[in-house]
């Protein structure tokens, strides 16, 4: 008899949990990214605004790349993602003052030595 209550509790808490678990996490947009920037580097609005847009860009271009390119072609995937990086941080370069460039480097120095260490070039997993 308790093993069956205990069965239909934990069927019940699967119902009314399942939902809830399958939501997916909310992804981060260029807006967010551009207020994150505005508060960090102190943007005007206008500087947040053109940030915004470059980001909004940069994720159409890696969206389409990533619909383009088969598992097999990743190396090419990351050859144009390289390109697109490079292309939004000199986008965004050319809106930022020189202090606001030094802050921004500075930004990005700090990521990296985390846990993920995601900024790490392949191959060289070693931190220093």
């Amino acid at each position: 008899m308790k093993a069956s209550r205990l069965i239909i509790a934990c069927g019940i808490t699967a119902l009314l949990a399942g939902p809830a678990l399958a939501e997916k996490p909310r992804q981060i947009t260029p807006e967010d990214r551009a207020g994150h920037m505005q508060k960090v580097l102190q943007l005007d609005d206008q500087q947040r605004e053109q940030i915004a847009a470059i980001l909004a860009q940069a994720g159409e271009k890696r969206a389409a790349a990533a619909s383009k390119y088969t598992i097999a072609e990743r190396k090419a995937f990351h050859e144009e993602m390289r390109g697109v990086h490079k292309e939004t941080r000199t986008a965004i370069d050319a809106v930022l003052t020189e202090p606001q460039k030094t802050a921004l480097k500075a930004m990005h120095g700090k990521r990296g030595k985390g846990m993920h260490g995601h900024h790490l070039r392949h191959g060289d997993r070693t931190r220093t």
